[in-house]
C-alpha cells in the first residue's frame, strides 16, 4: 500500500522578520503549539512530518533576513536529506 504524501505550500512574500517567518511556517505546516520558533525546532518538526512534499515560493522575500534566510533553506534541505520522507520543491 502506497501512502500519498501530504502536500504543503509556503509563500514567503508576506515575511518581513523572524517572527513573521516562524508564524508563517507554523500556520502553513500545521506545526504544534510547542513549536519553538527557531531553526532547530523547525528541523525537528520537518523530520517528523511523515511523507510530505513542501513547495516553497517567494524566497526572494527572505533576503532581508540575510544569513538567517539562507540557513532556513538549508534546514529544509537537511531535513529532506535526513528524513527520507520529505521532498522540498523550490517553485521560484
Amino acid at each position: 500500500m502506497t501512502i500519498k504524501p501530504r502536500e504543503y505550500f509556503i509563500n514567503f512574500s508576506t515575511v518581513n522578520d523572524r517572527a513573521s517567518l516562524h508564524a508563517k511556517l507554523k500556520a502553513c505546516l500545521g506545526l504544534p503549539d510547542w513549536y519553538g520558533a527557531n531553526l532547530d525546532a523547525l528541523y525537528d518538526c520537518l523530520t517528523d512530518l511523515g511523507p510530505s512534499v513542501i513547495s516553497l515560493a517567494g524566497l526572494r522575500w527572505l533576503e532581508p533576513l540575510g544569513a538567517y534566510g539562507k540557513k532556513l533553506l538549508q534546514v529544509f534541505r537537511d531535513a529532506e536529506a535526513d528524513s527520507g520522507n520529505l521532498t522540498v520543491v523550490v517553485t521560484d
